[in-house]
């Protein structure tokens, strides 16, 4: 699903439930594998699990860190080099992705 989205050109899949309802450690544990698998969401079925889906989901402050000296490095034209990685128009789209993402969840 999440290959097929992006070949797509579509937004992310979103994941499903978690039926946990008393343990928000739960949630926030799948929310965190879906994430590192490209999800880009998840569904909650309990309010007591929104709040830790979406901590799993926003960018963490080492990731915007890095966005932030992606775009900085990327000024000029042509391939740049950030924590000694080559830095190139694909790279320069997660940055830019991390950083609306956290523009959408402030």
């Amino acid at each position: 699903l999440v290959l097929a989205s992006r070949v797509a050109g579509l937004p992310g899949p979103v994941d499903g439930t978690t039926t946990t309802l008393d343990d928000p450690s739960t949630a926030a544990h799948d929310a965190r594998r879906a994430r590192a698998l490209g999800f880009t969401g998840k569904l909650c079925i309990h309010p007591n699990q929104v709040a830790p889906v979406n901590a799993a989901f926003r960018p963490t402050d080492d990731e915007l860190a890095w966005a932030h000296r992606v775009l900085e490095a990327a000024v000029t034209e042509g391939v740049a080099r950030v924590d000694g990685h080559m830095v190139d128009a694909p790279v320069l789209l997660r940055a830019r992705n991390l950083l609306a993402l956290q523009r959408s969840s402030s």
